[in-house]
């Protein structure tokens, strides 16, 4: 079978929005496009150190996929509670009591339904007023809670809501260090708080990075946030990762190539193609247009989102090749 533009749009192969798992397995580490290891290399050591990590980017250029590819790869003896904290409710996030709440109760879910990724995610979304994110599907299913571990926290997170803090705080010590006893490094992972932003919720930022950070230093665990670098025009970086000890920057591109790369990467993982067959549907150039999308926007989510806008035009249109009008004209469509 040969490679064509109904393929690419068949196999989605330019779909903007994975899910968690898919970002892990689709991500081209950035320490291999940069010949370095301060990105995923970085992340990995501070994760196994416990050490409270910041990944800086913009909406869209990689923090998702870092994070993933990592835990991913550390799956072996990484517990990763991924946490969804802009689609809950503001007052879960804005104090330590409140986030103490949130944890204590995804706790508890997921060990009670620890395999049900989607179930829990539709579950979440009528009861608890979290957003069903096609990014955080399959993050809510914990595979490493099973058995009688999951029961032992579903027991140990039984604490009342009118408990203390410092009770909430013991309980979920006991908890994470009842996981590290299964030769586990727990994490968790803040993942979106750059979506503040777009939900109006952006007053929560200084009491997240202050209060709530500061507190789940008490715990036994690491932590992986994201941080969006606007967030810097309110706050002072210093200041706002004042609790922070690792602060990762995610690189920008520096080259179509590595656009490519990437290209290659989705080509094999979603339609079995070899990265060479892409030639035979783009037209030259085509991949310099697409960086220039990146380059202007920061985003690699919306390069790709441009491309697939650009392939459906194209098919649309009868052509056999995505040529770089056909991706400018879907980067000023929308």
């Amino acid at each position: 079978m040969s490679l064509t533009l109904a393929t690419l749009r068949d196999f989605s192969v330019f779909e903007s929005t994975p899910g968690w798992h898919d970002l892990g397995h689709l991500h081209v580490p950035f320490d291999k496009l940069a010949s370095n290891e301060r990105t995923e290399g970085r992340l990995a050591g501070a994760i196994r150190r416990r050490e409270p990590t910041a990944l800086i980017g913009h909406s869209g250029s990689g923090k998702s996929s870092v994070a993933a590819h990592v835990l991913e790869a550390s799956a072996d003896d990484v517990a990763a509670i991924v946490l969804p904290v802009v689609a809950t409710a503001g007052t879960t996030v804005d104090s330590a009591m409140h986030l103490a709440d949130y944890l204590i109760a995804v706790l508890s879910r997921r060990a009670r339904h620890p395999d049900a990724a989607v179930i829990e995610s539709r579950v979440a979304t009528s009861v608890e007023t979290l957003t069903s994110m096609k990014g955080g599907q399959l993050a809510i299913g914990v595979p490493w809670l099973t058995g009688g571990l999951a029961r032992e926290v579903q027991r140990q997170v039984q604490t009342e809501r009118t408990a203390t803090l410092v009770e909430k705080t013991e309980a979920l010590a006991e908890v994470l260090d009842l996981i590290s006893s299964e030769n586990l490094h727990p994490v968790l992972v803040f993942d979106d708080t750059d979506r503040w932003l777009d939900s109006g919720n952006a007053q929560l930022v200084r009491p997240f990075f202050g209060e709530c950070i500061r507190w789940l230093l008490e715990l036994p665990t690491g932590v992986v946030v994201a941080v969006h670098p606007t967030y810097f025009d309110e706050i002072p970086r210093r200041e706002l990762l004042q609790y922070v000890d690792t602060r990762i920057d995610i690189p920008e591109l520096h080259h179509p190539d590595n656009i490519r790369a990437i290209f290659d990467r989705r080509l094999s993982m979603f339609a079995g193609f070899d990265g060479d067959d892409l030639d035979s549907v783009l037209a030259p150039d085509a991949i310099a247009a697409v960086y220039g999308v990146y380059e202007q926007a920061k985003s690699l989510r919306r390069a790709i989102q441009v491309c697939h806008i650009a392939v459906n035009e194209a098919l649309d249109a009868g052509a056999a090749l995505l040529t770089p009008e056909h991706i400018d004209a879907a980067a000023h469509a929308g």
